[in-house]
């Protein structure tokens, strides 16, 4: 009899044991399903060597990836900041990790430069092992300069001067950049870009106050973009311009130092009197690209395209910060514009998905 109650013990607990394995095998199999795999890329140049082609390849319970740009001075970290130094987060790719994704950068200046894929799901994220990518000077082609007469152009008429990529399609090279008018006297206009043309920091730094006159974003469009963009006959009509920084006067924070700029971006006061329809813009198809940002509700703008979030020069709501143009016109810390202009005082100066609007004053008639 005890052996019968022995045995009958042994079965009862072999059958639970059983039942709680098949309970929690559905649990371990789901986990297994979640592990993630190790992102890997390959780098490929292009587009006269001046280019790349990047492809993260497909990575095991992948649900999307980071894909990261640095010069060879800057090291990353599984943050955006390292050290004081940024990052250039380029794309956030959301996406089955079961399939590759290739992603492609244009017009590097010469330089060596950095990548690295962060593979993430809803667990965890795993970094990937950098490569880099070496691009010397490219073949200059020649181009054959236009004649400009703008005299017959009136306030928010559109123009087209000096070249940028824009669909994202190398291999057709850089498209003309459409320009409104914003201002009109007897010698030189003021134009503001159609769309958002990139997107960068404000400052490559992460640390310490800075004003436009030192930010690194006013550096780039005055050598990278001007140098880039423009012929020899159109940069002869852009004027060097004194440029007013104001003070943000809602928060108090001082604009800094005036400059002179051939290119340059708005500025809050700018901006509060420019229609919204004007001032409301998407990005191109190349920016859209290089991360500009979005909110998911936005409504598209007056040129067909949703809008996204772009810098002012003028400072943000701290002296570490820059303003920005809201898509939604509203301040996203709660300071509404009472003009409905779609300014908003607060910033990041340091946040990367923000896109870049270029200004200019250039002559209405050729010297």
């Amino acid at each position: 009899m005890k052996l019968l109650k022995r045995t009958l013990a042994m079965l009862l607990v072999a059958i639970m044991a059983i039942g709680l394995v098949a309970v929690l095998k559905p649990d371990v199999e789901a986990n297994a399903a979640s592990k993630l795999g190790k992102p890997t890329i390959k780098i490929k140049k292009i587009n006269s060597k001046t280019g790349v082609k990047i492809t993260i390849n497909k990575t095991k319970g992948a649900t999307g990836y980071y894909l990261y740009m640095s010069s060879a001075k800057n090291e990353y970290s599984d943050y955006l900041f390292n050290g004081g130094k940024v990052d250039r987060l380029i794309a956030n790719i959301e996406q089955d990790g079961s399939k590759a994704r290739t992603y492609t950068i244009q017009g590097l200046p010469k330089g060596t430069y950095k990548f690295k894929a962060i593979a993430y799901n809803e667990d965890d994220f795993i970094v990937g092992a950098e490569k880099s990518v070496t691009i010397k000077a490219g073949k200059k082609k020649t181009v054959k300069d236009k004649n400009y007469d703008f005299s017959k152009v009136s306030v928010g008429d559109t123009i087209k001067f000096g070249t940028y990529e824009q669909d994202d399609n190398m291999k057709n090279g850089k498209e003309p950049i459409e320009w409104i008018v914003l201002s009109k006297g007897e010698k030189q206009m003021m134009v503001i870009s159609k769309y958002v043309l990139d997107c960068l920091p404000y400052h490559t730094t992460a640390e310490g106050d800075i004003t436009w006159e030192d930010c690194s974003l006013r550096k780039w469009l005055n050598d990278n973009f001007y140098s880039t963009a423009f012929t020899k006959t159109e940069k002869s009509l852009i004027n060097t311009v004194k440029v007013k920084n104001s003070d943000n006067t809602d928060y108090e924070i001082p604009g800094g130092n005036d400059t002179k700029d051939k290119v340059f971006l708005l500025s809050i006061d700018e901006g509060l009197n420019i229609s919204t329809d004007i001032l409301l813009t998407g990005p191109t198809a190349y920016a859209e690209v290089q991360g500009v940002y979005h909110h998911y509700e936005t409504e598209e703008t007056a040129f067909g395209v949703p809008a996204c979030l772009y810098y002012l020069r003028s400072p943000g709501f701290a002296a570490n910060d820059a303003a920005v143009v809201d898509e939604w016109g509203v301040n996203t810390c709660g300071d509404t514009v009472t003009n409905g202009d779609s300014i908003t005082v607060a910033g990041d100066i340091v946040y990367v998905n923000f896109g870049v609007r270029p200004v200019m004053y250039i002559n209405i008639e050729e010297e």
